[in-house]
């Protein structure tokens, strides 16, 4: 999993000129956004993306009463799944008021704008914190951060990447109005806003800022078989020599091989459901893509029926220990996924093959579907410690002063590795007057890295 931030620009619409535009497009009051929010219109890796602010020239209504919303996009990567934890956005209000909450909710693109009813919604939110950051228009500009990390939101990216909506709403005490602060000049696409609950939308050339948070994950790999339900055998009703066998091929698009290494793809299992009589006659095996063959199952079950909901997955018992219809999950008669397919691509054809050896029975493929999910990290990442935040007085005629330190880093496999932190500025550097932070980063030997961060502060205590 590895950790993301969304600084996503908000371009929240201006319907004409109603009311919930809080002023005329390209009108620059006195005033600029002070927030730490910063612009991204994708979710690449490493999922990071800044941009400075601007000054405020307008802001967008987001009163729940006035049935106002507003919305920008964000594109999760092709092949990852995006879970937000935080969300940190800016708006002007009249002074003394803040929002009582603030519902969110997640729609679908088409033709590059929200469209439909929101896929997931998150209401009632609470503000972690609400912090007046500067003025404009005799409003003030808040700044309030939330916690999304129990909205159960997944958004996933699919094989090509996807677009999603992020509308706001809020509730504010005595019948005052909010609106989203919005800067200049444009930059990526544009926001929406709706005027009535996202039943329609309309765009606007302006900017507004938000801090999206969250985990990025590679999404696991799921494909299933073509071809079913189908007989089994393909002819007939079996007989020596798999004259007639059964093929459903699962067409895997992604590229990557299976291994250990962060990068690389585990075969996570195999899932089957077929129907039979007298199981014993059955030999069901997986054939790569490269051509190899790894048995499943062959000649279990005696004179039982069926394989029912039946998974293949490494590290279970074997399927020579359970019985028919075989329900539950058991690692492959012939080996490990991960020894027989090992350095293999997973690109291509994974061809789930049955024989029947004998005549007389006959059943159906009812299904077959086999998961991948790639190695983000390997091990577990080193633990690092940083100093307490260091105070010094500058050294006598100059503006700084030298400071020492050191961190300490522990790894589960490689033990004591603090002799390889890395320390950004380093130690016995000349720091000056005022506040510089010190990042200290360690990587251990399976290429997990950690980092932590202290302060050193210099005091200027000599007269000028």
């Amino acid at each position: 999993m590895k950790k993301i931030t969304l600084l996503l620009i908000m371009l929240i619409t201006s319907l004409g000129f109603s009311q919930n535009q809080l002023a005329r497009n390209g009108q620059v009051p006195n005033a600029r956004d002070y927030g730490n929010s910063t612009l991204q219109e994708a979710m690449r890796g490493p999922c990071s993306f800044l941009n400075p602010a601007g000054a405020i020239v307008n802001g967008y209504g987001i009163t729940t009463s006035n049935n106002w919303r507003a919305a920008d996009d964000i594109t999760v990567a092709a092949g990852e799944n995006f879970t937000p934890t935080n969300f940190t956005f800016q708006y002007l209000i009249g002074n003394p008021n803040t929002l009582t909450t603030l519902d969110f909710h997640f729609y679908a693109n088409a033709g590059g704008a929200p469209t439909g009813a929101p896929l997931f919604s998150y209401l009632g939110r609470t503000a972690l914190s609400q912090t007046v950051v500067g003025t404009a228009f005799g409003l003030n500009n808040v700044e309030a951060a939330f916690d999304l990390s129990g909205s159960g939101i997944v958004l996933n990216g699919g094989p090509v990447g996807t677009k999603y909506w992020v509308a706001v709403t809020g509730i504010i005490p005595g019948g005052a109005a909010a609106y989203w602060t919005v800067v200049a000049p444009l930059v990526g696409s544009p926001l929406y806003s709706s005027a009535n609950n996202g039943t329609t939308w309309a765009g606007t050339g302006l900017n507004g800022i938000f801090n999206l948070s969250g985990n990025c994950v590679v999404a696991p790999i799921s494909v299933c078989g073509t071809g079913n339900p189908q007989p089994v055998p393909a002819s007939g009703t079996g007989g020596a020599g798999c004259v007639f066998p059964t093929l459903s091929p699962a067409a895997v698009s992604a590229t990557g091989n299976i291994g250990a290494a962060s990068g690389d793809y585990i075969l996570d299992n195999v899932q089957i459901n077929l129907t039979h009589t007298w199981d014993s006659d059955l030999s069901i095996s997986l054939v790569s893509p490269m051509g190899t063959s790894l048995d499943l199952s062959s000649g279990n079950g005696g004179s039982g029926d069926n394989y029912t909901n039946t998974i293949f997955m490494d590290g279970a018992p074997s399927i020579t220990t359970g019985s028919p219809p075989f329900t539950g999950t058991f690692q492959a008669e012939g080996g490990t996924f991960a020894s027989t397919f090992a350095g293999q691509s997973i690109n291509g054809n994974w061809t789930l093959r049955i024989c029947d050896g004998a005549g007389g029975d006959s059943g159906t493929l009812l299904s077959y579907c086999i998961n991948f999910s790639q190695i983000t990290s390997v091990g577990d990442p080193p633990i690092i410690v940083c100093p307490a935040d260091i105070v010094a007085n500058n050294s006598p005629g100059t503006c700084g002063a030298v400071a020492n330190f050191a961190g300490v880093a522990i790894d589960t496999e490689d033990g004591n590795i603090s002799g390889d932190i890395i320390a950004t500025p380093p130690s016995g550097s000349t720091f000056p007057v005022g506040d510089t932070t010190v990042t200290l980063s360690v990587t251990d030997s399976d290429g997990n890295t950690s980092t932590c961060e202290f302060t050193v502060t210099v005091i200027d205590n000599e007269a000028p």
